[in-house]
């Protein structure tokens, strides 16, 4: 019996011994387990959780875990030592850097996800056709500029339109245009990981302006005759007309041969401006000098 009794409390001193407390260092595991096991939830939370390098990054948690808490911020591993606040930016930030936060409170320790900072796709910030204004003898080129928060090298694709059917993926288009065609084109950024958003540009071929030849002047008895030359690269019917002129000169309305009966009386130095005029908003104004002069036996000259 009193060898029962003896076992009895050598076992009860036994529990007593175990389930005496010492540190409970559990919470504290469970916290830093957060770190390197993404299957436990954090009490602390980093958002967004797509984040690149011009991210600001928010503490989110309980707020008797931020009220009064210290924070500390971490880039790759390393305290950010100005970083104090439950929020937080750097401009040090890079693709691929590893963002981590800690809050402490209460001798305890709260460790938050942690962020890879992707990849910021690029952005154009300024593109535009060359010529600006698409003629029908243009070959079309694009200027365009991008910019890239990450400092990648961007390169472009491009998917040229004319009328609605595709036209080439170069930097131009050289094609047969005419008066009136649509143009359109989209511009894609990439920098290496991924593209950027397109960007549209738009335009229409619009009317080309007549050209003019250089011809000389000539005598039919006593008739000076020029003839106007010019050409529309759009293939419109020209018009003549004389805005400036001496009395009595006549121009051919549709060929543009200028004549004027002259005498010596008209000898001298003469202003003489022609409107060519391609009747789909296409004018040019052809200004010349002329000279009428007599020789001594009486022929006129220029």
């Amino acid at each position: 019996m009193i060898v029962i009794r003896a076992c009895l409390v050598l076992l009860l001193s036994f529990q007593v011994l175990s389930c005496s407390k010492g540190p409970d260092n559990s919470r504290v595991s469970v916290l830093n387990k957060v770190a390197t096991d993404p299957a436990v939830s954090s009490p602390v939370n980093i958002v967004p959780h797509e984040a690149t390098r011009k991210a600001q990054f928010t503490l989110r948690a309980e707020s008797s875990i931020l009220a009064n808490g210290k924070f500390q911020w971490y880039i790759n591993g390393e305290l950010v030592e100005s970083a104090r606040s439950y929020s937080f930016s750097s401009n040090d930030l890079n693709k691929g850097d590893i963002v981590k936060a800690i809050v402490k409170k209460d001798e305890q320790e709260f460790i938050s996800n942690e962020i890879t900072i992707k990849n910021s796709p690029p952005e154009i910030e300024d593109a535009g056709f060359s010529p600006r204004i698409p003629r029908v003898n243009s070959v079309l080129q694009i200027k365009v500029k991008a910019r890239d928060a990450d400092n990648d090298i961007v390169s472009y694709s491009y998917e040229w339109s004319l009328n609605g059917n595709f036209a080439g993926e170069e930097d131009y288009l050289e094609a047969t245009l005419k008066r009136g065609d649509n143009i359109s084109i989209s511009i894609t950024p990439y920098d290496g990981d991924e593209p950027g958003k397109p960007l549209v540009l738009k335009s229409s071929v619009y009317n080309s302006l007549p050209v003019f030849s250089e011809s000389s002047p000539s005598f039919k008895g006593d008739t000076y005759e020029y003839h106007v030359s010019a050409s529309d690269p759009d293939n419109d019917l020209l018009t003549y007309s004389l805005l400036e002129s001496p009395d009595g000169m006549t121009i051919d309305p549709s060929k543009g041969l200028i004549k004027w009966k002259v005498s010596h009386e008209d000898e001298g130095l003469y202003e003489i401006k022609v409107l060519v005029n391609d009747n789909h908003g296409g004018k040019i104004i052809v200004p010349f000098t002329t000279r009428i002069g007599f020789a001594q036996n009486g022929e006129q000259s220029t």
